[in-house]
């Protein structure tokens, strides 16, 4: 277990472009010593997959050959025929299962996940948790959700769709499969999961837990996936993921969050909750907290709050360790690889950062990626970069790592037209106790979450999460969610 350390940060406005304080150095081996370049995880006939803390392959997984995806497509549309004759009450009861199911496994199922992608093991029970609590909460909300809407007594609207891909993502396996599964499910839907390449076994896991094939693992390669709804084999996809890759899909998930600190606000406690935001599974969440925007008089203050508190208690090391805070990386192409004796290769994080620095940023804390004190893991030290302007890349980008920025603004507008700027339009958060900029703020950012005084890592269960411009596709999270696996059937009839 590494600790950063316990050293008083002093941050200056008027630091100039070449003026760096970066006081934290961690270990000095790297990890890129031990993973060779040209070590390859994914071929087209096999997945492999390693431990991001270790270092070691844990698993080697074959993709679906063309015939069984077949298979596994005729039983998908069989078993959402079979749904739809169900009654919710049924489809509760299968939802039940995968409760009982994620409860009996949730230790084996937490250890997986950390495995696979290196968050510590506390939060992967953590996402379980949660991810149990919202299953209940859409099972409560269901019969409320599919009322069927008669207008008269011979004039009513049904709803169905059919065979729902769900391409799930890392951050939350768990969690982003259950937040589209269950609806669907309810809705009298069947359910193929193609897990992310980086945790490829929790598919099965739903698998095991429903019945008659209603959720089916479908671990195929990404080509004959995208074939999948290329040629309209299923009805619906539900994609979570970049928006570089994400295109040809009908549903983007993308977060790029923001964070507005005003003069009047409680500083300890908005550094307290900004600094779980920010450094979740090292940052590496649509959930995640990246920008924050800071009013001018308070920045200098705030910005040493919060590095110090960063700096004195993030703790970096082995994941399945219930004292860490940071864990490794999960993705190889997120940290800085070595090629040769001499010859460096820098790739994304070690990019963002370097940009940020060309650009006038202040490296407050980190910009390097590590190992532990035990010489294992992939980390990325938890980053701090002030001075921050719209024209960087850490400021226009989804990150994927523990790095946040601080933006000074001079007032409540120029804050909303930064962040209004974003081609992101998720979740935002704003700090402050006066009621008007609260309500300035509700009433004219381009975002679908507004919290106030708050950033939770997941999201409340009964409100919606929804997305504005590039993420205007964005839908889950209560009675809403369920929109997104029903289509509109106009019945009238005349009986005589």
């Amino acid at each position: 277990m590494l600790k950063l350390g316990k050293a008083l940060f002093r941050y200056g406005i008027s630091q100039k472009k070449s003026q760096l304080v970066n006081v934290a150095r961690m270990a000095n081996k790297k990890m890129s010593d031990l993973i060779p370049m040209n070590q390859k995880f994914f071929s087209q006939s096999t997945l492999k997959l390693d431990n991001p803390y270790t270092g070691e392959q844990i698993l080697e997984l074959p993709f679906l050959s063309k015939e069984e995806q077949h298979e596994i497509l005729v039983k998908a549309k069989d078993a959402s025929k079979k749904n739809r004759q169900s009654n919710l009450r049924e489809r509760k009861d299968v939802v039940r299962k995968i409760i009982k199911y994620l409860q009996d496994n949730k230790e084996t199922i937490a250890v997986e996940i950390t495995s696979c992608m290196g968050k510590p093991v506390l939060q992967s029970r953590q996402e379980i948790d949660t991810a149990i609590e919202r299953c209940n909460a859409l099972i409560d909300i269901s019969e409320e959700a599919l009322a069927k809407e008669v207008i008269e007594s011979n004039k009513y609207v049904t709803k169905y769709l059919g065979t729902v891909l769900i391409l799930s993502s890392f951050d939350f396996p768990i969690l982003s499969a259950i937040n589209h599964m269950i609806p669907a499910l309810l809705c009298g839907n069947s359910v193929l999961i193609k897990d992310n390449p980086r945790t490829p076994i929790f598919g099965e896991h739903f698998q095991k837990a429903s019945e008659n094939n209603w959720v089916q693992s479908f671990l195929a390669n990404q080509q004959d996936v995208k074939l999948l709804y290329q040629e309209h084999a299923i009805n619906y996809v539900v994609f979570m993921g970049s928006l570089e890759s994400a295109h040809d899909v009908y549903q983007e998930v993308a977060k790029n969050d923001f964070i507005d600190v005003q003069l009047d606000l409680d500083m300890e406690n908005a550094a307290e909750v900004l600094l779980r935001a920010a450094f979740y599974n090292a940052g590496q969440s649509r959930n995640s907290m990246q920008r924050i925007y800071i009013e001018k008089a308070i920045s200098n203050d705030f910005i040493n709050l919060f590095s110090k508190m960063a700096f004195e208690r993030l703790q970096i090391g082995d994941p399945m360790d219930e004292q860490t805070d940071i864990g490794p990386l999960a993705q190889l192409d997120y940290i800085e690889k070595m090629e040769g004796k001499n010859k460096q290769i820098k790739t994304k994080l070690i990019e963002f950062v370097a940009d940020a620095v060309n650009m006038g940023g202040a490296l407050v804390l980190g910009g390097n990626q590590n190992t532990d004190d035990k010489g294992m893991g992939r980390f990325f030290e938890p980053t701090i970069i002030a001075n921050a302007t719209n024209g960087m890349k850490v400021q226009a980008q989804q990150i994927f790592g523990p790095i946040v920025t601080f933006q000074e603004v001079e007032s409540d507008v120029q804050a909303k037209d930064l962040i209004n700027a974003s081609k992101y339009g998720v979740t935002s958060a704003i700090f402050t106790s006066d009621e008007i900029c609260m309500d300035y703020f509700i009433g004219n950012l381009k975002v679908g979450v507004v919290n106030i005084n708050k950033c939770p890592v997941m999201q409340d269960h009964y409100l919606p999460v929804t997305g504005r411009k590039v993420c205007g596709k964005i839908l889950y999270n209560s009675k809403y969610a369920f929109d997104n696996f029903t289509r509109l059937k106009s019945v009238n009839i005349r009986l005589n």
